[in-house]
């Protein structure tokens, strides 16, 4: 045990369980040293991006025939999550020293940890982190149990973790979500959040690490058999969980061949996504406490399934040319393969300068095996300078489905081959025309970012529901748009809406793969 843990186990101790209100004065004064020692982070604000690791995304995941709103922030923290804002009021203040009061009680009764050591008694799993470590860095930290039964839990409901494979790497990514399983509340700092995917956890000792973006993927946390690695943040950005309440956010993992590229000689994350290793999901959390200068981390950590997910890769592979008026085959799926201009590259990032419509691309026509995406409650709508498509998308089989960006497409004359007289008009979520998208018999027009340029995954059990807007006003008309036609052409069946959905290729960011999804539209 190190003279760290020894102080701090020694101070918590002599404090010990009950606190009288007398005491309360004396806490609050302790937490406004530690936050005054330690820089603010507050959520939203400009230096959240230093962190870079905290991006809040509340899961939402759950039961079928859920609807997902692409409109919703996908920083929207969930409603049992309240974010704590630091003040130097008193009331704040004792408030959070209440809440620091339950940290010191649990490491009043810590007791170490080892590697593989057997639970002799129920407890949390801790780290106590003597110091703090900038630019993300990990570094070893006293691993504890603490308390008489489970703080953090993680909920394997609302946990899931699947693989996107191209030829040499892979997207890993993580929807996690952890429980509170006391009955009082906790003050979780989340800048010292840990997403790890361990090959094999109760393993030796492994490499360092720094973070990336929060994640850390290798064979196991263990630095020594009595420590394990852990980012211990200078900076705090807190939320209050309730007693019951969950709190979820989602990381992203890559993951290379080794062998290939800068790929590594071995990699333990590229052994879970090839199936050569399993996988444990590690969240590791802060603990607002009082112990000056340390950390205090709870760990949860559960057994996951890797689930799949269709990739661009994969589907271009089974690619068949498609001519204008050609009738669609039961087993497959409309779609465009696109060249991505160098000037565009990372646009799914943000990396590159694209405007709110997006950029228009020239595309070679063609199916792939399916069908992968359907779209379900379409539904038009119109009035004196609007109309708009409702629609709803969702996987058309089994199959898990990860796209980049949507966009509606509506076409009053989609068996033609669009001309200079009837452009194509692009507002900021849909795209219109008189004629059609097609450039040619063998080639369309796609719109790469704008629309709705999120990324999201499609799950057997999750359908996504928006509506796509065409507004007539002066830009429009200036630009040929002819509102009134359209919708006539779109009410009378004449028209066609279709829903483009855009996939990024894992290795390759000079193409995309982009679905094509008819609407069937009827009344709004």
């Amino acid at each position: 045990m190190s003279a760290a843990l020894e102080r701090a186990l020694a101070r918590e101790a002599e404090a010990g369980r009950e606190r009288a209100e007398a005491e309360a004065e004396a806490l609050v004064a302790r937490v406004g040293t530690r936050l005054r020692r330690r820089r603010m982070l507050t959520l939203g604000g400009g230096a959240v991006a230093g962190v870079a690791a905290i991006a809040l995304v509340a899961s939402v995941l759950g039961g079928a025939g859920r609807t997902a709103d692409p409109g919703a922030a996908d920083g929207d923290a969930p409603a049992s999550a309240t974010t704590v804002t630091r003040t130097t009021e008193p009331s704040q203040a004792r408030s959070e020293a209440g809440a620091a009061a339950y940290g010191d009680i649990l490491l009043a009764n810590a007791r170490p940890r080892t590697r593989g050591q057997e639970v002799g008694e129920p407890g949390q799993e801790a780290l106590l982190c003597p110091d703090t470590q900038e630019n993300e860095m990990l570094a070893p930290c006293d691993a504890l149990w603490v308390g008489d039964g489970s703080v953090i839990a993680i909920d394997p409901a609302q946990t899931r973790v699947w693989a996107t494979e191209g030829k040499d790497s892979a997207v890993v990514q993580v929807d996690w979500r952890i429980t509170n399983k006391t009955a009082t509340p906790l003050t979780l700092e989340l800048a010292d959040t840990t997403v790890a995917l361990l090959a094999d956890p109760d393993a030796a000792p492994g490499r360092m690490s720094t973070l990336d973006l929060g994640t850390f993927a290798g064979t196991s946390l263990w630095a020594t058999d009595a420590t394990r690695i852990a980012h211990n943040s200078p900076m705090i950005s807190a939320i209050s969980l309730g007693a019951g309440e969950g709190f979820g956010q989602s990381a992203t993992f890559t993951a290379t061949r080794p062998g290939t590229g800068t790929g590594a000689d071995a990699d333990p994350l590229w052994d879970i996504v090839t199936g050569a290793a399993g996988a444990t999901l590690t969240v590791q959390v802060g603990l607002i406490h009082t112990a000056d200068g340390s950390g205090l981390i709870l760990e949860a950590s559960a057994p996951v399934e890797l689930g799949r997910t269709v990739s661009a890769d994969e589907l271009a592979a089974t690619w068949m040319p498609r001519a204008i008026g050609d009738e669609a085959p039961e087993d497959k799926q409309a779609a465009l393969l696109c060249d991505v201009p160098e000037s565009a590259e990372g646009w799914q990032d943000g990396e590159a300068d694209v405007p709110n419509e997006g950029i228009e691309l020239g595309c070679d026509a063609g199916w792939v095996d399916g069908p992968v995406l359907a779209a379900t409650d379409g539904a038009l709508t119109t009035g004196a300078d609007i109309a708009a498509v409702s629609w709803g998308l969702e996987t058309a089989g089994s199959s898990t489905v990860r796209v980049e960006g949507l966009r509606a497409v509506l076409e009053a004359e989609p068996e033609s081959i669009g001309t200079a007289r009837w452009p194509l008009v692009a507002t900021e979520d849909a795209v219109a025309t008189l004629s059609s998208a097609w450039r040619d018999d063998r080639s369309r027009s796609a719109w790469l970012g704008g629309g709705f340029s999120w990324n999201t995954t499609l799950f057997p059990d999750l359908m996504i529901g928006t509506s796509s807007t065409v507004r007539s006003n002066v830009d429009t008309v200036a630009q040929g748009l002819n509102l009134p036609a359209l919708t006539r052409a779109l009410a009378s069946g004449e028209g066609s809406a279709t829903v483009q959905a855009t996939m990024a290729f894992v290795d390759d960011p000079t193409r995309v793969l982009i679905l094509e999804v008819p609407v069937e539209l009827g009344a709004g």
